[in-house]
């Protein structure tokens, strides 16, 4: 249990970085792909993480006996493709966007300096 609980903190925390850290932006596009990149990333990782840790199973197999009873095993199992988009879209997408952000951030920044 307390390794799913450390999981769940590494696999979470950079997207609540990327959604609080939107308000050091100063370019406007930078700032809205951190705050709406974040965002979505946010609900990724929920849709992932609380199964994982309320239910026995895993998002591969599916879910077996949740904390919550048969309702809740059976929404686990039926958002199970959206959790697994979701996994796929944070782990592949989320970077390439944090990478784009912070390089128009530090363009713009380069282009005030310069200015």
């Amino acid at each position: 249990m307390f390794g799913n609980i450390l999981f769940s903190f590494f696999f979470g925390m950079p997207a609540v970085i990327a959604f609080l850290k939107h308000r050091d932006m100063h370019d406007p596009l930078a700032r809205a792909i951190f705050l709406y990149g974040g965002s979505i990333s946010v609900v990724c990782v929920a849709l992932v993480i609380l199964p994982m840790l309320g239910c026995s199973g895993n998002l591969m197999t599916g879910y077996a006996a949740c904390a919550g009873g048969a309702g809740a095993t059976s929404a686990a199992n039926a958002l199970l493709p959206l959790s697994i988009s979701g996994a796929y879209f944070y782990l592949f997408a989320g970077p390439v966007l944090i990478a784009l952000a912070l390089f128009i951030e530090r363009s713009a920044t380069r282009r005030k300096s310069a200015a």
